[in-house]
Parts: C-alpha cells; structure tokens; sequence
C-alpha cells in the first residue's frame, strides 16, 4: 500500500468521523428511549420502593428495611413521605 493511499484513507476516514460518532450517538439515545419504555423500575429503584412502601412498625421496623438495602437511612425515610402524596408517576 502506497504512501498516498494511506494519506487518501485517513483524509476520507477524518471527514467522516464526525458523522460516525453522531450516528452512534443518535443510534443509542434511541434504543436507550425505547429501552425505557419497556421497563418500569430498575432493580435498585424496585429495591428502594419495597424497602419504602413496607410497613415499619416503629423504629427498629424501620431499622431492619433500610438495613437491606445500601442506601442512607434518610433516603428511605424521604422516599416513604413521598409515597403517601401518591404511588402513580
């Protein structure tokens, strides 16, 4: 393979670059969407919402949720206020 032909392949390649990328881009933004659409809550947010929507039954029901899960005592004590605003999305 010739010098020039190196040259003429890498000056083609760079010019379009640009558009690969955003094709790639707009490629995975769109099964990301449509990924979206066909899946209510991810695992951990499940997770969260059972730890949340379960009865506490005082502080140490309290304290044995939000012992299953990794996230601040806090964020589950929040997350239980905002379900009694409601449940829908």
């Amino acid at each position: 393979m010739s010098v020039e032909k190196i040259v003429t392949a890498e000056k083609w390649l760079g010019s379009r670059a640009s558009l690969a990328s955003t094709s790639v881009a707009i490629c995975g933004l769109i099964w990301r969407l449509w990924y979206a659409t066909q899946t209510y809550l991810n695992p951990d947010e499940a997770l969260n919402y059972t730890v949340a929507a379960h009865p506490w039954h005082g502080l140490v029901g309290f304290y044995r949720n939000v012992t299953i899960t990794t996230h601040p005592p806090l964020f589950i004590a929040v997350l239980e206020a905002v379900l009694h605003l409601g449940r829908s999305e």
